[in-house]
């Protein structure tokens, strides 16, 4: 009895550190997947007030800071890693001057989006279509609520 149980606890830690590996977050708590602890992370920058520090370090994630232009329409998207993509949303006092300074913008907005490729079913009752897609994303709001900017 006490060999099946350490086999059964030594198979269960390796079916677990396997789904860490190959990437099947639904398997693994979300708290022993190191790319969730990246994205809190990446959420906290949202709490900080309002100042050049705060802005540096969110442009610093798109290669950009204080002193450029991140587009003509003030959004940007990146994927960061394999789990994670970036956007941020720029609204500027001046719609008609882009400039990247901080008296120029009015708010910023961080979106970390972590994919925890969780199993979510869709389907259609009517023809009876179902279908099991591994997209299940979180972004920051469901941790710290709206974002203030």
């Amino acid at each position: 009895m006490k060999k099946f149980l350490h086999i059964l606890l030594l198979s269960s830690v390796a079916l677990l550190f396997n789904g860490c590996i190959s990437g099947w977050g639904w398997l693994v708590p979300y708290n022993l997947q190191p790319s969730y602890h990246q994205f809190k992370k990446m959420c906290k920058l949202n709490n900080y007030p309002k100042s050049e520090e705060k802005y540096n370090r969110i442009l610093a994630y798109f290669d950009k800071s204080l002193d450029g232009s991140i587009g003509k329409n003030g959004y940007a998207k990146i994927g960061y890693s394999n789990r994670i993509d970036l956007g941020v949303y720029i609204y500027y006092k001046n719609p008609n001057n882009k400039t990247l300074t901080f008296k120029n913008i009015d708010k910023m907005y961080f979106r970390p989006i972590w994919k925890n490729y969780a199993p979510n079913i869709y389907g259609n009752e009517g023809n009876m279509d179902f279908r099991l897609k591994f997209d299940g994303e979180i972004d920051c709001r469901s941790l710290v609520g709206e974002l203030d900017g």
